[in-house]
């Protein structure tokens, strides 16, 4: 049957929860794409705001859109329930509190047409942190990413854009790295029986095993996508869960990486993920100003942190990277010697200095 490239559609999956702050402008930048055959899908998780009644009005303006209410779940599950809803040819990520370009969809639908069979196609992006900062994807000159040297790459930057700084692009202390789905566009075929897995770095998990599977992968030199950095997200929240979160990616990830017989370059790749995850454990659960433990338990806390083998083997591999920004290597550096009372306080002082300038 011939294919007629004008029939492209595209399912743009959007979970929401408590983000009625954003949720409109959100929405008003997928429904008025200069490319009109998509379905927009709403995941919304029980919110404590507004954002229920505004998917619901939305809903009712406009046809193409679908909403579905249950209890709150996690992003991964919502983001697995809009795959089988999904009824179009590629797939698309959305977060509720990000936007994107007018002309997101159809410069996704001209690298389709241009290069036929294309499996993903990913695009720059920018940084929303009260100023805009524009973010490149790769350094090098890259349209295809198709040779199994590539895809490896690819891969190894999924699991830490600081393996190889002279492929990957990103800006000095907002660091962010290439396994994000948001800002590009999956072939349903490829993706409809893969799952998001897990509360943290579901979304690398997911890039990992996609690029595995692609084989023509599209890269778009150009910024369609506005990602939000806010203090209310998941980054910045308390969360006494957070060490098992990652302890459960690390898992998956150690499995992705024996399933298909990868070398030892993912395991040092995946040793700087591991390394940036002790940062996120110390300032987002053991050090945040929410946890209820005193600065003696934290101590402890960390201490049994580290005695964990995978965070002991992070710490080990990453030890002379120079391509961290010095604070963390500072960090690094006095947990190697134990120093867990200094760590704490440094994170308590950045947690000061953080609070007070977003007050």
């Amino acid at each position: 049957m011939e294919n007629n490239k004008a029939e492209i559609k595209f399912s743009i999956i959007i979970p929401v929860y408590n983000t009625e702050k954003y949720l409109k402008k959100c929405l008003q930048s997928v429904l008025h794409q200069t490319y009109g055959n998509l379905e927009i899908i709403i995941i919304h998780d029980k919110s404590e705001d507004f954002s229920g009644d505004i998917c619901d009005s939305y809903a009712s303006r406009d046809e193409r859109i679908m909403v579905f209410h249950r209890e709150k779940g996690d992003v991964s599950s919502a983001r697995n329930m809009g795959l089988d809803a999904a009824t179009g040819d590629y797939i698309v990520f959305v977060d509720s509190d990000d936007w994107v370009e007018l002309n997101f969809c159809e410069e996704m639908k001209k690298a389709i047409d241009v290069h036929e069979g294309a499996d993903i196609i990913k695009a720059d992006y920018f940084i929303e942190k009260g100023k805009t900062y524009p973010v490149k994807l790769f350094c090098r000159k890259i349209s295809e990413i198709e040779t199994a040297e590539e895809k490896e790459l690819l891969q190894l930057d999924i699991f830490s854009r600081y393996y190889d700084t002279d492929y990957s692009c990103e800006l000095k202390d907002r660091e962010i790295d290439a396994g994000y789905v948001w800002a590009g566009a999956y072939r349903k075929e490829l993706v409809s029986a893969l799952r998001f897995q897990g509360r943290k770095a579901e979304d690398s998990l997911f890039n990992l095993y996609a690029v595995q599977g692609a084989g023509r992968i599209i890269y778009k030199p150009v910024p369609l996508y506005h990602y939000r950095q806010n203090n209310a997200s998941a980054s910045f929240r308390y969360n006494a869960g957070r060490k098992d979160e990652y302890l459960f990616h690390y898992k998956q990830c150690i499995r992705f990486i024996k399933k298909y017989k990868k070398n030892r370059k993912f395991q040092i790749s995946l040793s700087i993920r591991m390394a940036n995850n002790i940062i996120a454990n110390i300032n987002g659960t053991i050090a945040h100003p929410e946890s209820p433990l005193h600065f003696a338990e934290k101590e402890q806390e960390l201490k049994h942190l580290m005695n964990i083998p995978c965070y002991k083997k992070a710490l080990k591999n990453v030890a002379g990277i120079k391509y961290f920004p010095m604070k963390k290597r500072l960090v690094f550096a006095l947990l190697g010697m134990e120093w867990y009372g200094a760590v704490i306080a440094l994170a308590n002082m950045q947690w000061q200095v953080k609070m007070h300038l977003h007050k």
